[in-house]
């Protein structure tokens, strides 16, 4: 189902911890505000959703720092209700729908596994130029893009932004934080995949094809968990990518991209890529 394009989190009264440095934009800013969210709607009048959004994610592009409020990859409303842009120019979005223990796990996840609210500005700072020192990469990344976190918790709204978030979590992976904002990111980002993908039935058919085309022998499998990417065109061309991590690999692996291409008429296509560490 299409929808007109989603609502941003509203902006109101608010108090912010900022890192910078000379040159630099800002590391982590945390907010909160206690305005009310306005909703998406179907015809311009009728809500879809009366619940507030509980989880957003946004990405602010370098030229865009300026906005407050940025177009939204993926809201999650308070009844599941998942809205996610399609990326065509006419402002319409995609509709989904997340089970209400999904969504409890989801937002316990974030707030008390990752502990998402307590990120510090300070001291990732800290760390940040102390890793950097030590492997001699820059933490300080021009030109990149901010992730834009927001969780509604007991009646706030909370806001954390980190720019360069994965490209730095890559760099310095003994960083807590950065795994922590880094986890809820991957989260997020695959809860809009599965919307992208047509609902949870329509990810698991591409994972099963995936996991049926796999030839490995450290035994790597997916599941819809790690859908990370999902592109489509009129045509019927499909295109999907499964980012694999942590326990699901061997020990000497630390992340594989598995891809999937689906054509029409043809056979599917699976790939499995080794991702590189980081460079400077």
């Amino acid at each position: 189902m299409k929808t007109d394009r989603a609502m941003k989190l509203s902006q109101g009264p608010r108090t912010s911890s900022r890192v910078t440095a000379a040159g630099s934009l800002g590391v982590l800013v945390l907010v909160w505000s206690t305005s009310a969210a306005e909703k998406p709607t179907g015809d311009g009048a009728t809500p879809l959703t009366d619940t507030p959004p509980v989880m957003q994610l946004s990405f602010v592009e370098p030229d865009d720092r300026g906005e407050q409020d940025p177009q939204p990859a993926v809201t999650i409303y308070a009844d599941g209700t998942v809205v996610v842009p399609d990326g065509s120019s006419d402002g319409i979005s995609l509709q989904g729908r997340i089970s209400p223990p999904r969504l409890n796990k989801l937002l316990h996840e974030a707030v008390r596994t990752q502990r998402l609210l307590e990120c510090d500005a300070r001291e990732l700072e800290q760390a940040l130029i102390r890793e950097s020192g030590r492997t001699g990469l820059a933490w300080q990344v021009a030109g990149a893009a901010t992730t834009v976190i927001r969780v509604r918790w007991e009646g706030r709204d909370h806001e954390v932004r980190c720019p360069a978030a994965a490209l730095l979590e890559s760099r310095f992976p003994g960083i807590d934080e950065l795994r922590r904002i880094g986890e809820v990111q991957r989260r997020l980002q695959n809860v809009k995949c599965i919307v992208q993908a047509g609902g949870v039935e329509a990810a698991e058919r591409l994972a099963a094809l995936a996991n049926r085309e796999l030839r490995s022998g450290d035994g790597l499998s997916v599941s819809i968990d790690d859908l990370q990417l999902v592109r489509s065109s009129g045509d019927g061309l499909c295109y999907a990518q499964f980012i694999v991590t942590g326990d699901d690999l061997a020990a000497n692996v630390s992340r594989r991209m598995v891809s999937v291409i689906q054509t029409p008429g043809a056979a599917p296509q699976v790939s499995v890529t080794q991702i590189p560490p980081a460079r400077p």
